[in-house]
């Protein structure tokens, strides 16, 4: 477990390099093969059940393991509250457990296409429907926003790096992905595509590393504020000690002088 703001560092920094790696690898890949070759599955940004697919559920699982354990250090009357923490580290690992069983796709599958690009066209249609997700979504949000407050009262800082890695992760899994769908649905150009992909991938993995890292950052000061009782206590008991053992060796020195100055008399 991370136990101080330099480890925690230290990981967001291996994570990115990894992910640099894989999309270089990728790159080269893709570059060697041409558009006429078939790229090594290992290494396939838009593959399955490979080294990016596991590292990417690997995070994931990570982010949501992190919840957990700040939840366990939490107090159920304080927010955010050990349900709360609990519910995102669930939310993590389904999300950890779609990235290598393609949970939604296959969800998406069964209700209309294997893709998302029918859901918008399908809200219009169906305005019951889609006013009753609006006020799920909403009653949701509401739901949330004193625990996500009182996360940013914890640590403002990383509450802000959680912000912006949500905001990339969306950017890459849901804005990018929508338009690599639409690129192979007219037919865009192979080499685009690939470039399409990888940066989508890269987002995906860059936002759920900072949102790794910000999870940590709020466990180690949660750790930080929550030392024991007993640790506090010591310290104070060694100070008085500390202060009584100087008073007495200047109690000590000053009775010394009086007998010497007696026994001189």
């Amino acid at each position: 477990m991370i136990h101080s703001l330099q480890q925690a560092r230290k990981l967001l920094l291996t994570a990115i390099c990894i992910e640099l790696l894989l999309v270089v690898a990728y790159g080269t890949d893709a570059w060697v093969q041409g558009s006429t070759g078939q790229l090594n599955e290992l290494i396939n940004l838009d593959g399955e059940g490979n080294l990016p697919a596991w590292f990417s559920s690997f995070q994931l699982a990570l982010i949501s393991i992190s919840f957990w354990t700040l939840a366990a250090r939490a107090r159920e009357s304080h927010r955010p509250s050990r349900r709360f923490l609990r519910l995102c580290g669930g939310f993590f690992l389904f999300l950890s457990m779609d990235e290598t069983a393609m949970l939604h796709e296959r969800i998406t599958a069964s209700l209309g296409s294997r893709y998302v690009d029918w859901l918008p066209a399908y809200l219009v249609e169906n305005r019951v429907n889609a006013i009753v997700c609006l006020l799920v979504v909403g009653l949701c949000a509401a739901a949330a926003y004193p625990h996500l407050r009182a996360l940013w009262q914890m640590s403002r800082n990383a509450s802000l790096v959680g912000a912006c890695g949500c905001v990339v992760y969306v950017t890459g899994a849901a804005v990018l992905e929508t338009i690599g769908y639409k690129m192979l649905n007219t037919g865009a150009a192979l080499s685009l595509y690939r470039a399409e992909v990888a940066l989508e991938e890269f987002f995906e993995m860059l936002g759920a590393s900072l949102i790794l890292y910000a999870v940590l950052l709020i466990c180690v000061n949660r750790g930080k504020r929550a030392a024991p009782q007993g640790e506090h206590s010591q310290r104070a008991e060694r100070a008085v000690q500390s202060s009584n053992e100087l008073v007495n060796v200047g109690f000590g020195r000053d009775q010394w002088r009086a007998d010497s100055y007696h026994v001189a008399v």
